[in-house]
């Protein structure tokens, strides 16, 4: 019985190390627009427009829904908007045009109740199952569910990406985490074969 825990934690592991090298996309990476993982309806966001291949040029972008225009904006590359304020909760349709280019993309802006409703899960959880560590995963998810467009299954891995990514970003916090992964498989093994010892006696 414990051999199949632990072989379904390795098995996890290896799952989550997997999960996290696939990220979740933005925009596309020609795109000078970097757009936040979250707006909230009627809250001022930043956007953050870069570089066209690496030069500066003139810019418009227009944000429009349901056909209608919301705002427009036009200046030079690269620049950041920080007063960008989408008034009601929805997808937006953005156009951006810079140097003979256009790209299309979309914005979302989340309900306000949106805001508060991980941490409320999180104190719930933690008043209901007293695991302090189930309730935060479990606001986290929450949060993580409104940002990755009400996907389960997507949320479900940002999180664990979320979590995994930082411990191999450099290398050696990599080699770190498989050499203790590696000798706590092997401290398991001397475990077993000092318990098979002792049951002989």
């Amino acid at each position: 019985m414990t051999s199949e825990r632990a072989t379904l934690r390795y098995v996890t592991l290896g799952l989550a190390v997997l999960v996290s090298w696939f990220g979740v996309g933005q925009a596309t990476p020609s795109s000078p627009l970097t757009p936040p993982r979250a707006i909230v309806a009627g809250i001022p966001a930043k956007l953050q427009l870069g570089l066209v291949e690496g030069q500066d040029a003139a810019y418009t972008m227009v944000i429009s829904r349901d056909g209608a225009m919301i705002a427009s904006y036009a200046g030079q590359l690269p620049e950041s908007l920080g007063d960008v304020v989408l008034p009601h909760s929805g997808r937006y349709d953005v156009v951006l045009e810079a140097a003979g280019n256009r790209w299309v993309t979309s914005l979302r802006a989340l309900p306000g109740i949106a805001t508060i409703l991980p941490p409320l899960l999180a104190v719930l959880a933690a008043l209901v199952f007293r695991q302090v560590v189930i309730a935060l995963f479990a606001g986290i998810w929450l949060g993580a569910f409104f940002v990755s467009d009400y996907n389960v299954l997507r949320s479900f891995f940002y999180v664990v990406g979320y979590f995994v990514d930082p411990i191999f970003y450099y290398p050696f916090i990599g080699i770190f985490a498989f050499s203790f992964i590696g000798i706590f498989g092997f401290a398991v093994k001397i475990c077993r074969v000092v318990e098979r010892g002792m049951a002989l006696r």
